[in-house]
């Protein structure tokens, strides 16, 4: 799905752990132009996960930097904000847990697969690919309401360490 996306790529997860195959597509997208959009947890938002955070907010981290500078201004990083101002009033949630994955509003993958090396290699996982422009065009209206719970990670705030996945 990736290697065949167009125009873009939308891709939610409770915590982005890209495969070296998914890191390598989404970098060869991004050269062609496709615009990307991934969405995970903060640190702040992931504490609410079963093991608070500690092991998937780090393994999610470490693959900001190589997709934001592989992305050449293509792959945009959207982090889930546990506090949110809007409308005037003061909102709080718990952790993003969604997983879904759309290429260029034509094709729509949502189910329990994290897209991460854990999901592919150790877990029993499930998901639905949906071949439907009006689907997609759902699950896009879905993706940009929960955008207005994020924070854009830029890379000039990651800390130097990020992009160092050598213990994940």
């Amino acid at each position: 799905m990736i290697d065949k996306a167009q125009k873009q790529i939308l891709w939610g997860c409770h915590s982005n752990r890209p495969t070296e195959e998914i890191l390598a597509a989404l970098g060869r997208a991004a050269e062609r132009g496709v615009k990307i959009y991934i969405m995970g947890n903060s640190k702040e938002s992931a504490k609410t996960l079963p093991e608070k955070g500690q092991l998937m907010y780090p393994m999610a981290l470490c693959h900001y930097r190589p997709l934001l500078e592989a992305g050449k201004g293509n792959v945009r990083i959207f982090e889930w904000q546990r506090k949110v101002q809007m409308g005037g009033k003061r909102l709080t949630s718990g952790a993003f847990h969604s997983k879904v994955f759309s290429v260029d509003g034509v094709l729509t993958s949502v189910g329990s697969y994290n897209m991460s090396k854990a999901s592919f290699q150790k877990h029993t996982e499930g998901t639905i690919v949906i071949a439907d422009k009006d689907f997609a065009r759902s699950t896009e209206q879905m993706f940009a309401k929960d955008l207005l719970f994020t924070k854009e990670v830029q890379l000039e705030d990651l800390a130097e360490s990020s992009g160092k996945c050598d213990n994940y």
